[in-house]
């Protein structure tokens, strides 16, 4: 099972965020979108700043059932796929 968008075009004010893009997401697949302007997405975690960047990527991955050593695993190897690792501090409570 996939998710298919086509075509898409977002405008904010003036601007145009998407034109014309096409996506297809596959079911247990992750996925993050970066854009050279892009700075931060705000999720329900803006709530509670006592979140680390770690334990953000970490929630989703807890709420699914995914085990303990698998979301260690995910957060360590996040950073080092977005070439940000020099940006994290991995120490985290887990």
């Amino acid at each position: 099972m996939s998710l298919s968008l086509e075509s898409i075009t977002k405008k904010v004010g003036r601007e145009t965020h998407f034109y014309n893009i096409s996506l297809v997401f596959e079911m247990g697949s992750c996925y993050v979108l970066l854009g050279r302007t892009l700075a931060m997405v705000y999720q329900q975690f803006i709530n509670d700043p006592s979140l680390t960047v770690c334990k953000i990527i970490a929630s989703p991955l807890k709420m699914t059932g995914i085990k303990k050593a698998e979301i260690v695993r995910r957060v360590r190897e996040t950073p080092e796929m977005l070439h940000i690792a020099d940006l994290f501090d991995l120490q985290w409570a887990g």
